[in-house]
Parts: C-alpha cells; structure tokens; sequence
C-alpha cells in the first residue's frame, strides 16, 4: 500500500540532498546549498518558520512520522505528489487539480496490479500472460477506480537555483535556471479508501478465460487490501 511514498524521492532530491539539519532556520538565511542546486526561497522564510515535520519525515522515508506530523488518524491513505516549474502559481493548480488525481489513481493501480501480480506468480497459473499483459488488464480493470473522499492536507513550495549545464562557474543571475518546487499530501479516509476499492472490485469485467481468473484473483487482492485497511 502507498502511504506518503509517491514523491519521497522526489522530496530527497529537490530538497535536502547535502542540506545538513534545517532547526533554527532564519528569515535571513534561507539558503541551503547542495553540490550543484541551492534553495534560495522556502515557504515561510521570510518570517523565519521552519521546515514543517512532515516534510522532513518524508525526506527520510518516514511514512508513519510523517502522518503522525500531520495528525492524521491509522487508517488515513496519504499520498504525496510533487511538481516544480517557474511559475509558482501554475504548479500549484496543476499538481492540485491535475496530478493529484492521477497520481493517487495510478498509485492505487500500481498496489494492486503489483499485488495480483505476486499473488498470480505464487500459483503459478497464469503462464499465457507476461507481466506487462497482466499489467494491462489490471489498469482496465482498474480505470473507473472513484476518489471520492480525496482532499488536500497539506502542502509546501521552495523555490532552487542550479547553474545551467554549460556553466563551469555561476557569477550572475543568468547563469542559473531557477523554478519552484512544490509538495502537497492529499488523504482519503479508511472509510472512503475501502468504498474506492469495493466499487472497483464489483466494476471488474471478465471476456476471457485469462481475465476470468485475473478478475477472481483481483477480487480476493482487493479483499485483502481492504482487509488491512480495516485493521490499521
């Protein structure tokens, strides 16, 4: 199951690659520089706030940290997405109205297709189908997954500069490509998450023998899945 993962490498990249302990920022100070890409601008730099706990848990890999940062309750399904580009406002709506969407969708295709797929390779039933085909069907099976219950948790923006590629040593402004980098944490709850997955299990066609088994095999997936959210 993805909780808080989708944008960890992402996070570790942009963000807090070579930056060293952020405690004690100051509003004067915002820079943070890495071997080749610095931030220059953060969220709340210029009345000195720090870096939010969340952040910094899902740079490290800390999924339960980081939804114990942002007090949500066990069962809450949390996704992080990413976006960055040079208008600030642009990456916003987009990464909130456009990618989030896409990115939870896909990541809830990727846990279960990843899952039937284990499960398919154990009973070793399905040698007809390669691992891509088997991908494939489950994405169709997958497509009218709802998201109701989605919402926006929370979010934060730092804004990097990095030398261009044929720069050997940065000394003016032009020398650098700056853009804006944005995370934001959208959740669902335990109810929602397993009414999305209930409603895609009951949606699941079968045309073939192939599907027929895959679809039998999703289901019980599915069961389990929604099983450990009820335990969580």
């Amino acid at each position: 199951m993805k909780k808080l993962v989708v944008a960890v490498a992402a996070v570790a990249a942009f963000f807090f690659v070579g930056c060293g302990s952020t405690t004690g920022l100051q509003a004067d100070k915002p820079e943070m520089k890495t071997q080749r890409r610095e931030i220059i601008d953060y969220q709340g730099a210029s009345v000195g706030t720090e870096i939010p706990a969340w952040i910094m848990a899902v740079s490290e890999g800390d999924n339960e940290g980081a939804k114990k940062a942002l007090n949500l309750p066990k069962d809450t399904q949390a996704w992080v997405i990413s976006s960055k580009g040079s208008n600030l406002q642009f990456v916003k709506t987009w990464a909130d109205q456009v990618d989030a969407r896409r990115e939870v969708a896909d990541s809830i295709e990727q846990t279960v297709g990843t899952a039937v797929k284990t499960k398919s390779a154990m009973e070793n039933k399905n040698n007809e189908l390669s691992g891509e085909q088997i991908a494939n069907i489950c994405s169709m099976m997958l497509t009218n997954v709802t998201l109701n219950g989605l919402r926006k948790q929370a979010s934060y923006w730092t804004k990097t500069r990095a030398p261009k590629d044929n720069v050997v040593k940065a000394t003016s402004p032009e020398d650098f490509i700056t853009e804006y980098n944005y995370f934001v944490v959208f959740t669902m709850d335990g109810k929602d998450y397993r009414d999305a997955l209930n409603a895609a299990k009951h949606n699941i066609d079968s045309n073939t023998d192939q599907s027929e088994y895959l679809r039998s095999l999703m289901s019980a997936t599915l069961e389990e899945e929604i099983s450990n959210t009820l335990t969580k």
